[in-house]
């Protein structure tokens, strides 16, 4: 088969998907190690953690207008490039 252009920019989008899928999911199994080694309840980490998903989810729709107007490529782009940045310094 012969490797075209097309089948790096799938690789790329698989690739970006698959990781922010984890990073999404990534914080469920340490949820456990954040109430131990900081002493947070139960209840401080559901507010925390429905807000996130909150956010995921209000995001969605302007996402696609944005996507409409400026172009799919860019706003993925810039949106794989913050979520790099964001988690880079939150490491």
């Amino acid at each position: 088969m012969n490797w075209q252009y097309r089948h790096t920019v799938l690789a790329l989008c698989m690739l970006a998907f698959f990781v922010t899928y984890f990073a999404r999911l990534a914080i469920s199994p340490v949820v456990p190690f954040i109430v131990d080694d900081f002493a947070v309840s139960n209840t401080a980490i559901g507010a925390a953690l429905s807000g996130m998903w909150l956010a995921y989810g209000v995001s969605q729709f302007p996402s696609g207008i944005l996507a409409d107007r400026f172009g799919e490529r860019r706003v993925i782009l810039v949106a794989v490039g913050g979520s790099a940045a964001m988690s880079a310094l939150l490491a």
